[in-house]
C-alpha cells in the first residue's frame, strides 16, 4: 500500500527480450522461437504427410513404413537444418542491431519449414 493511499500496482512485464539485447540472452531467445516455430509448423506438415502416406499405402507390404520415415524426417529436419538456420539468422539480427521479437522469430521458423518443404517437393537436390 502506497503512502497515499492508493493501492501499488504492479504491471507484469512481458518476457519479449530483442535479440539484439546485452548478455546474449536476447540472441538464445530469437534461436528459441524461431526453432519452436520451425519444430511445430515441421511436425505438423511432415505428420498429415506421414498421415496421409499411411492411408494410402496401409495395404502395401513395404509402403506403409514409408509413412514411418515422413515422420522422422519431420523431426529431424528441424532438430539439424532448423538449428543451423536459426542460429545464422539470430546471428544477421544481433550482428546488425536489429530487435528481433517472438512473433516474428516464430514466422521465421515457419519460413523455414515452408523453405524445406518446397525443396522436398522440387526436385533440386535430386540434379546434384
Amino acid at each position: 500500500m502506497a503512502t497515499d493511499g492508493k493501492a501499488d500496482v504492479e504491471v507484469a512485464s512481458s518476457p519479449v527480450i530483442p535479440v539484439n539485447e546485452e548478455g546474449g540472452q536476447g540472441v538464445v531467445l530469437g534461436i528459441w522461437y524461431m526453432f519452436q516455430g520451425c519444430f511445430l509448423s515441421s511436425v505438423t506438415i511432415y505428420g498429415l504427410a506421414s498421415l496421409t502416406s499411411f492411408l494410402i499405402l496401409r495395404k502395401h507390404k513395404f509402403g506403409r513404413f514409408y509413412s514411418i520415415m515422413i515422420l522422422f524426417m519431420g523431426f529431424v529436419i528441424p532438430l539439424t537444418l532448423g538449428i543451423i538456420s536459426s542460429t545464422s539468422i539470430a546471428f544477421v539480427y544481433h550482428t546488425s542491431n536489429i530487435p528481433l521479437l517472438p512473433q516474428p522469430a516464430f514466422l521465421w521458423g515457419v519460413g523455414q519449414t515452408i523453405v524445406h518443404a518446397l525443396f522436398g517437393l522440387s526436385r533440386v537436390l535430386a540434379t546434384l
